[in-house]
């Protein structure tokens, strides 16, 4: 680390902190990398249900570490190219509506399409999965979310603002009376 504005070693007087990425040890800076090939091997290798405590009382945690610490410097090729490219970006942009419409997909697919065998619930779950949360992202999620930035830039209350100060002047209302018995 070094002394953001001077550029030399932080002092007492530093006020910003800038971290020096080129000194960094390597396995920090190649963490995303190293931290998803071991976690290759762990997958195909080693036999999961006898490791099962292990991973869930936090035996991968170094390894997650370490793939966030490389993801977080900024250098690995991983973090650069791969999590920034254009497929990844709306994936990430998708995963919350792909959470939230897991069931419901799984549901109509089991129950409208009559998916019973173990391929098409392999291959047209995930197809319906991703198409129900892009449409979800494009036509609800992305509009709602530009209204309501429109809505905060131009300062207009709506009804949750209005319920909001309602309930806050009752709740001093109250307390104003509670406070003179």
């Amino acid at each position: 680390m070094s002394d953001a504005e001077t550029g030399g070693p932080p002092t007492e007087l530093s006020r910003h902190l800038a971290l020096e990425v080129g000194k960094a040890p390597a396995i920090f800076r190649y963490g995303a990398i190293i931290g998803y090939v071991v976690y290759a091997f762990i997958v195909v290798f080693v036999d999961y249900h006898a490791m099962y405590l292990f991973y869930h009382n936090g035996g991968i945690l170094p390894l997650m570490v370490l793939i966030l610490l490389g993801c977080a410097l900024g250098v690995d090729p991983a973090a650069t190219y791969l999590f920034r490219s254009r497929p990844l970006l709306l994936m990430g942009r998708i995963s919350y509506n792909q959470y939230i419409l897991q069931e419901t997909v799984w549901d109509f697919a089991e129950y409208n399409i009559g998916v019973h065998s173990s391929f098409w619930k392999k291959v047209l779950f995930p197809v319906l999965l991703l198409a129900s949360a892009y449409l979800c992202e494009r036509f609800f999620t992305s509009p709602l979310t530009q209204w309501q930035r429109w809505r905060q830039e131009k300062n207009i209350k709506g009804i949750d603002d209005w319920a909001i100060e309602k309930t806050l002047s009752i709740k001093s209302t109250l307390s104003e009376k509670v406070s003179i018995w």
